[in-house]
């Protein structure tokens, strides 16, 4: 068995205060690499630009993972099932599925399934940007996709310019105090209700999360990621065959 590193990841639990700071530091850390994509973008480097910007809202979402977990961290099985989450991507993509779902959409849908497809598109296209690798298409076909050549600007900008709206954009002192404040409203909101009471802990978090959704659809950004790797497996757009 290998020594330790000496650090490990945390999945215990967090008071009130210490998921406040996490919030904003999840917060300020996914307009940073949201900024990053943008310093690519303006460069050129449009494939990996799209990724950071998938990996930014991935990070952005924590925010209302944290909250989750805080609402239940007092059951033991479920503390460990959100630490489980809060750390999967997939999970952390196919969150803007769930937040749409609550707020009315995809009525008569299998939420669940529908979440964990977009969640794998998200990360499937989050790893275009980044690696060249070998696919293979549902008919069989194969082929190679390098990810200059598969990544276009238009996706990489349009892509960028949807999750900026749903990140946001630096806030300055004040609106960092108001977003502090607001954070602190919903903690309190969630301890209204005693830590037995799960399920009436989290629909507080639900209801602050719907509250503060942004002016576009979540879905819209998910079928435009549907749409663009729907593109990419098209026969004209496969760099090269494989031999």
């Amino acid at each position: 068995m290998g020594k330790s590193l000496g650090i490990h990841p945390y999945r215990g639990d967090i008071p009130a205060e210490q998921i406040v700071r996490g919030m904003e530091v999840i917060d300020r850390n996914s307009r940073e690499i949201l900024d990053d994509a943008k310093l690519l973008l303006e460069h050129g480097r449009y494939a990996r630009a799209l990724s950071l910007s998938v990996i930014a809202y991935e990070e952005s979402v924590k925010k209302a993972a944290l909250l989750s977990l805080y609402a239940v961290q007092a059951n033991d099985k479920l503390r460990k099932k959100f630490w489980q989450e809060y750390r999967s991507h997939t999970t952390k993509s196919s969150f803007l599925v769930r937040r749409a779902a609550v707020r009315g959409a995809f009525e008569g849908q299998n939420i669940e399934e529908k979440s964990q497809r977009i969640g794998k598109i998200m990360d499937l296209y989050k790893q275009l940007g980044f690696y060249a690798d070998s696919y293979e298409t549902d008919e069989g076909d194969k082929f190679w996709a390098n990810p200059s050549e598969s990544v276009t600007p238009e996706s990489a900008k349009e892509t960028f310019e949807m999750i900026s709206r749903l990140v946001g954009s630096p806030v300055d002192k004040m609106e960092d105090e108001k977003l502090r404040k607001f954070r602190w409203q919903v903690i309190r909101a969630i301890d209204e209700h005693p830590q037995d009471q799960v399920l009436e802990r989290t629909l507080a978090v639900v209801r602050a999360v719907v509250g503060t959704a942004r002016d576009f659809s979540d879905d819209e950004l998910a079928n435009n990621l549907q749409k663009q790797v729907r593109t990419l497996l098209r026969e004209e757009n496969r760099p090269t065959e494989d031999t």
